[in-house]
């Protein structure tokens, strides 16, 4: 049975962005030292969220100091529930996250699910594609989170995103010690929800794979 990829995580490093460091020292004296770990938690998502941001801030979003602000706003409101679910970053943000949203993994794959998950409820057709593309490479993290996103973008319709949901169920099948019950589940659900694990499953077993279960 092929297993879903599962990205190593990078080995620690000593280099770190100046924008990295300002923006945890700035994190860490909002939070006052010596405060409690509940008051601290916002603290330590953005931290985790800067880090992932500066990491791959070369990559199309490089000097838009603005717009890496916005994000890792984004991302820890995401992560602590607070603001409007609906009110979402502009589009080349949203874009620029979620095609770089492996990156967020190791230092803020919490606050990244939840970003995707409010963009998957309030996002267009392309940026639900989006979404469920970015999502496969959690699926061994949160296996049941990435596959309620995986069912509401299912829902909602459109044919980019039923493709990106195929391609993401393959992964999350194949990676699940339960394919069957996740089958099942989504068998029992809407008629394209039908649809598209009957469409993850023929795809599977073209390839040769045995789920297990």
């Amino acid at each position: 049975m092929a297993s879903a990829e599962v990205a190593t995580e990078p080995a620690a490093t000593e280099e770190a962005t100046d924008d990295v460091v300002i923006t945890v020292d700035v994190i860490t004296a909002e939070a006052g030292g010596a405060a409690s770990a509940v008051a601290a938690a916002p603290a330590l998502a953005a931290a985790g969220a800067a880090a992932a941001v500066a990491e791959a801030r070369g990559d199309g979003l490089d000097g838009l100091d603005r717009d890496l602000e916005m994000l890792v706003d984004a991302l820890v409101r995401a992560e602590q529930g607070s603001g409007a679910d609906d009110e979402l970053l502009p589009h080349v943000i949203v874009c620029w996250f979620l095609d770089h949203a492996r990156r967020f993994r190791w230092s803020a794959a919490h606050a990244a699910l939840a970003l995707m998950e409010r963009v998957a409820e309030h996002g267009d057709e392309e940026q639900r594609a989006r979404v469920a593309e970015a999502l496969a490479p959690f699926a061994d993290l949160d296996p049941e989170r990435v596959e309620r996103a995986l069912w509401r973008i299912a829902d909602r319709g459109g044919a980019g995103a039923g493709a990106a949901v195929t391609a993401a169920l393959m992964v999350l099948l194949s990676s699940s010690e339960e394919p069957d019950l996740l089958v099942e589940r989504w068998i029992d659900g809407s008629p394209a929800q039908r649809e598209l694990v009957g469409r993850a499953r023929r795809l599977l077993a073209a390839k040769g794979e045995v789920l297990a279960g």
